[in-house]
Parts: structure tokens; C-alpha cells; sequence
């Protein structure tokens, strides 16, 4: 049985009809393609709105935080100056009341007077120091210094009250004590008079060693004592400004718990580095290094 002949017409009409569907398909994936841009688009342009909104807020809240922390700064700042005067003057008529009392109960209450007030001063100090590294209002200042001048000072400062605490303190210089570098040395001072001044007072008697060593551009500041020692905590911890990372016996007992984060925060400042290792039974080696220009 042999096929019968296609007629022209149907085969016309059948790709007609084929064409219209395809036609119409691609009709409706375009529409559909253009619904969801447009679905997509819409939702882009939401996006964008929101998160331009947000980042509007969050500019707002970052300027308004700004502005709260340049207030406190300048209201701690200019409380701590105030301060600062009376204080002085305190401690001024203290020395003076030294000559004029004789019996025992009498200078042991001027000694306790005048170590509160120290106590105080030193602590308005430290606010100081943070409320300029926080507000970043902290001007470095580099001086031509000399080790051995380094060296005399904090004998000078510290020698007296280290052995009315128990410690000996001995202080070296390994270089020439007449090199002479460019470093901050108020800051400098600030470092090392943190350190000393946290085991000198707080901490176990003994042997308080420090060392300073000047080599090729690079100072650095050692300061090892003989207590028992503690296992550091974990880093956030350590240095923390407003706890304490030492709580064993023997050790800080007291204070307000800037030392550590502080002493970090004034050696970064200079552009070096801290770092403090401990172990139970070993004492305690804090090591500040900072970089020096030369003269």
C-alpha cells in the first residue's frame, strides 16, 4: 500500500500551527523572564534603599558615639587637670608637714597619707594616658635620649620605695651608656615606671632586675621579678584595661586594673611591642621593645 500525497496546504498549515506555539512558548518565557527582572530589579532597588538607610544610621550612631566619646575625653581630661592641682599641692604640704612631726603614730599617718595621695596621682595619670590613646589625641614625641640617663632615672625614682617594700631593685644597662637614640622617652618613662610600679608595690618581696638593651635601632626594656609567678590567662583577658590578669597571692592584690592593657596600648603607640611571660614557681619577664632614630 503506498502513501498517499502530502498535500502543500496541510504541510503549511501544520508548521503554521507549530510556529504560533513556539511562538506563543517564547511569548510566555519572555514575559515570565521579564516579570522576574523585573520582581528582581524591585527587590534590588528595596535592597538598596535599606541598606543605604542602615548605612545612614549607623553613620549617625558612629558620629554620635564620636561626639559622646570627644565629650568624656574632654570632660575626664580637663577633671583630671583640676585635680592634678589640689593634689600637687597636697603632696606639697605633706613634704612640708615631714620636718614638724616626730612621734611615731604621727609619720606613720603622714607616710600613709602621702602614699594615698602617689596612689592617686598615678592613677590620674593613667586615665590621662587612656583617655588620649582612646580619642587618638596621643602625640608622640621623640627626644634625644642616653641609655645610661635611662638607667639613672629609674634608680632614682625607684631604688628608695623598692627596698621600703622589701625588692631590690637593680637596673642595667647592656650597650654603651652613652649611646645616645631618639625615643619618647616621657612615654617611655610611663612604660617602664607601669611595669616596676605593679611589682615594686604589689608584688611578692625580692629581687626586681631590670634591663635595658640598645641594639641596632631597636630598645629594648626588661623588667623580671622574683615572685612566684602565675598562668597567664587567656589573651583578651591579659590585657584588658579594666581587670586585673594577675590574681594569685603574693601578687597585685590591688589596684584598678589598667597596668597590663595600658602598658600594651603606650608600646604600640611607638610603634613596638609587649609581650609577658609567666609560669607558677618561675617569676614574671615583661618585655617592652620599641624602635629608636637615630640623633
Amino acid at each position: 500500500m503506498s502513501d498517499s500525497p502530502i498535500d502543500p496546504a496541510d504541510e503549511v498549515r501544520r508548521l503554521q500551527r507549530r510556529l504560533d506555539r513556539e511562538r506563543r512558548a517564547r511569548h510566555k518565557a519572555e514575559g515570565f523572564a521579564d516579570r522576574r527582572m523585573r520582581e528582581l530589579w524591585l527587590a534590588a532597588q528595596e535592597l538598596n534603599q535599606r541598606a543605604s538607610q542602615r548605612t545612614e544610621e549607623l553613620e549617625a550612631v558612629v558620629l554620635e558615639r564620636d561626639a559622646a566619646t570627644a565629650a568624656a575625653a574632654s570632660f575626664l581630661s580637663n577633671l583630671s587637670h583640676e585635680m592634678r592641682t589640689p593634689l600637687n599641692g597636697m603632696l606639697g604640704m605633706l613634704e612640708l608637714l615631714e620636718s614638724h612631726v616626730h612621734s611615731e603614730q604621727g609619720v606613720a599617718h603622714l607616710n600613709g597619707a602621702r602614699q594615698s595621695s602617689e596612689r592617686l596621682q598615678h592613677l590620674m595619670l593613667r586615665l590621662l594616658n587612656l583617655v588620649d590613646l582612646r580619642s587618638n589625641r596621643l602625640l608622640v614625641q621623640p627626644v634625644p635620649v642616653k641609655l645610661g640617663a635611662l638607667r639613672d632615672q629609674l634608680l632614682d625614682k625607684w631604688r628608695s620605695r623598692a627596698l621600703a617594700s622589701g625588692h631590690l631593685l637593680v637596673v642595667e644597662c647592656f650597650g654603651n651608656d652613652d649611646q645616645m637614640f631618639m625615643v619618647d622617652e616621657e612615654r617611655l618613662m610611663q612604660v617602664a615606671d607601669e611595669l616596676i610600679h605593679n611589682v615594686v608595690l604589689h608584688g611578692t618581696a625580692g629581687l626586681v632586675s631590670v634591663d635595658l638593651r640598645w641594639d641596632a635601632d631597636l630598645l629594648e626594656l626588661r623588667v623580671h621579678d622574683a615572685g612566684p609567678g602565675f598562668t597567664l590567662p587567656e589573651e583578651a583577658t591579659l590585657w584588658a584595661t579594666v581587670t586585673r590578669a594577675d590574681q594569685s597571692p603574693g601578687r597585685a592584690t590591688e589596684g584598678a586594673g589598667i597596668g597590663l592593657g595600658l602598658v600594651k596600648e603606650l608600646a604600640q603607640a611607638l610603634g613596638g611591642s609587649f609581650t609577658i611571660t609567666s609560669a607558677e614557681g618561675t617569676g614574671t619577664l615583661a618585655r617592652v621593645q620599641v624602635p629608636t632614630g637615630e640623633t
